[in-house]
Formats: structure tokens, sequence, C-alpha cells
């Protein structure tokens, strides 16, 4: 009995770090700092190990009968919750940094425009 418990010892670890995730990165542009990203990759990495041990059935415990197929579903979700909001950070940053080009080089094209009209008086 035991040993099936230690199979949950982690799984708060899990939803505590989603929760902390989502309180601290949404909206966030992507970070510079891709070390960041290498240590989170690897804390999902290493929550989908946990999860998969959480059994997808009903789980008996002595004469407790747990249910565990939505906790699974729920734990199963929380990673890709993280992975979903890096994602969307990298396509709002290069969203953001394509139009910054967009404007420099409309910028420059005016620019280019003034000088000519410029030389022509």
């Amino acid at each position: 009995m035991k040993e099936q418990l230690e199979i949950y010892a982690d799984v708060q670890e899990v939803y505590d770090f989603t929760q902390e995730w989502n309180k601290g990165q949404s909206g966030r542009q992507l970070s510079l700092n891709m070390g960041f990203y290498n240590e989170t990759f690897e804390k999902v990495s290493y929550f989908n190990q946990i999860i998969a041990k959480v059994p997808s059935n009903n789980t008996k415990l002595g004469t407790i009968n747990l249910e565990t197929m939505t906790i699974k579903k729920q734990l199963t979700e929380m990673p890709l919750q993280i992975m979903n909001s890096i994602r969307h950070n990298v396509t709002q940053t290069m969203d953001n940094e394509t139009q910054k080009l967009k404007e420099a080089e409309a910028c420059k094209f005016f620019q280019q425009i003034i000088c000519g009209v410029e030389y022509l008086h």
C-alpha cells in the first residue's frame, strides 16, 4: 500500500508548478534567456514521467477505492498548458519583432522618397 501511495507524492509539485507558471507567464514575451526554457522543458519532461506513473483506472488501497482517471486527465493537461504558453509567447514575440522590422523598413523607404524629392528640387 505504501508503494502505491508513493506514486502520488510528486503530483502536488506538478500542480504547484503549473499554477505558478500560469500566474507568472501569461502574456509575457519570449525570454532571451534560453537556459530558462531548457530548465522548463526538463521540468515538463520530469512531470510527464510522474504523470505516467499515475494509473489510468481506479486503484484499490486496502478498503479504499481511489478514482484516478480524473486526476490523470487533469495532470496530463498541465504540461500541455505550459508548452502552449511558451508557444504563444514565442509566436507573439516573433509577430512583434516582425512588426518592428516592417516599421523600420517603411521608415527607411519613406526616407529614401524624401531624399529623392529633395534631390529633384
